[in-house]
This record gives C-alpha cells, structure tokens and sequence, in this order.
C-alpha cells in the first residue's frame, strides 16, 4: 500500500500563474488561492491552462502575497491536501494549503 501523502509539509518552487480572490462559499483558510506552473510539471495533455499546484491561503497569509506577480519564479511550502492526478483522462492538479511563500 503506497503512504498516503496527504498532510505533508513540502517545499516547491515554480512559476505564478495567477491569484484568486475570495473565491465564493470557501472556508477562511480557503478563500484565496494561488495558482502555479512547476516545471517540469506533470503533463496535462490538452490542458496546458491548468496549474499544476493550486496552493490556497486565508487572510494570515495576505501580507506574503500581495506582492507577488504573475509570470515571476516563487518558493513555496505547503501542507498537501489532495495528491494531483492525471489519469483516466481526468486532470487534477496538486493541492495544498500555504505555509510561506
């Protein structure tokens, strides 16, 4: 049986695509999220719009953040939250929960 990975603390960089505000009927911790290209990422055959990190962060973790810019190179450590996907023709990104950036 393979270790779930799910609650593991991960140290990754990348490249930011983009920043999602407040984001509709998401818990606090949730609200925003951060979305980020690794590379070389998984490849999302047909889906080359999809991030391969969705990191999400709360309000604590704004001040980090709100400097930040699409298209630059960032670290970042995150707790996993649900492992990415791509098989079955179904595409998932990684998901974790911001620690720092």
């Amino acid at each position: 049986a393979m270790m779930d990975p799910r609650g593991k603390v991960v140290r990754w960089q990348g490249q930011l695509a983009g920043i999602r505000e407040n984001l509709p009927d998401a818990p606090e911790a949730r609200r925003n999220a951060l979305l980020v290209h690794m590379f070389p990422g998984r490849p999302h055959e047909g889906a080359k719009h999809l991030p391969s990190v969705v990191l999400f962060f709360g309000d604590d973790c704004f001040q980090e953040v709100k400097d930040l810019t699409a298209g630059s190179w960032i670290v970042f450590e995150g707790r996993l939250v649900e492992p990415g996907r791509s098989s079955g023709g179904e595409e998932a990104p990684e998901v974790l929960q911001l620690r720092h950036v």
